[in-house]
């Protein structure tokens, strides 16, 4: 069911069919290479929510008007999520085992692990790992390769369960993806500085963003004209320029991005060791509006 108004709708789905809407591009999410700040116990905590039934908030998209093109034709853009990536990044690590990115830009493993007997999570430590009533990582049932019933047959002894017990606790722990989940689509039309306020407000005990930080959002959905490498260019330039040594840490992340022509551009900035002056996005966005377009407010931009 869908309430409406003039400035957002609300819809709901489920944590399965939204990471595959990111998955196939349709939703766009580029926070999925900047550093992952939670704790491996709140990615623990997240997935206990859903396993026991608990809400976990709404996701917040901001639905993108396509870009004009010189030639009259329209570009294509992505919805993108602006208040949500945390949550969403942590579920794609836990349930689909995808590496998330530190604040040193190197690529790692969250593994969240399960007691069937007791039915508790926990992060995988090394004590973990070795004990047999403990399934070290979650996300091997959600793997294409996944055989519920050969897992049952090998496994079930020693976790020191019935198989049909086991089996019903796959299921259960199969269904978080069914777990449903709200999201806010926020109108198109409006201004950048609106959706920052509306975030914040959203947020008022957490972190506050700025219009800045939407407008390096906006600018990676913008398929058409390589949106996103533009913004790795900016985002990547402020990182290097201000601590060398990561240079080679974002290279082995993304290296497809390495070998393009907007790293090229940047590459330089590993060399410097000015501290005159340590910019950040905004800074450089500013920059952009006043070459481009001699003055202006970001929400122009």
């Amino acid at each position: 069911m869908s309430n409406t108004n003039k400035s957002y709708s609300v819809d709901h789905t489920n944590v399965g069919t939204l990471l595959h809407w990111i998955e196939e591009d349709k939703i766009g999410l580029p926070e999925m290479q900047r550093p992952f700040v939670w704790k491996s116990v709140q990615v623990r905590d997240l997935i206990d929510s859903l396993y026991r039934g608990y809400p976990i908030g709404f996701i917040v998209t901001w639905q993108n008007p396509d870009a004009a093109l010189k030639n009259g034709g329209k570009g294509q853009n992505k919805e993108i999520i602006i208040d949500g990536q945390q949550r969403i990044t942590a579920l794609k690590a836990a349930l689909e085992g995808h590496k998330i990115v530190d604040d040193k830009y190197l690529s790692k493993r969250i593994y969240i692990a399960f007691n069937p007997t007791t039915e508790e999570f926990a992060t995988r430590s090394a004590a973990i790992a070795k004990d047999p009533k403990w399934i070290p990582d979650i996300s091997i049932f959600n793997q294409p390769s996944f055989d519920e019933f050969e897992y049952v047959i090998n496994n079930s002894q020693s976790l020191g369960l019935p198989g049909n017990k086991l089996n019903a606790i796959i299921q259960k722990l199969k269904a978080i993806s069914e777990s449903e989940i709200g999201v806010i689509n926020l109108d198109s039309k409006l201004p950048i500085d609106q959706v920052t306020d509306i975030f914040n407000r959203i947020n008022q005990k957490g972190t506050r963003l700025s219009s800045a930080d939407f407008a390096m959002s906006r600018l990676s959905s913008d398929v058409t004209h390589h949106g996103n490498d533009l913004r790795k260019e900016i985002e990547y330039f402020i990182q290097i320029y201000n601590d060398s040594v990561l240079a080679d840490n974002i290279k082995q992340m993304d290296p497809d991005f390495a070998d393009s022509e907007y790293y090229q551009h940047i590459a330089w900035a590993k060399n410097e060791n000015t501290t005159i002056f340590d910019p950040d996005f905004g800074d450089l966005l500013h920059i952009c509006l006043g070459i481009g377009f001699l003055r202006g407010r970001l929400s122009r931009l």
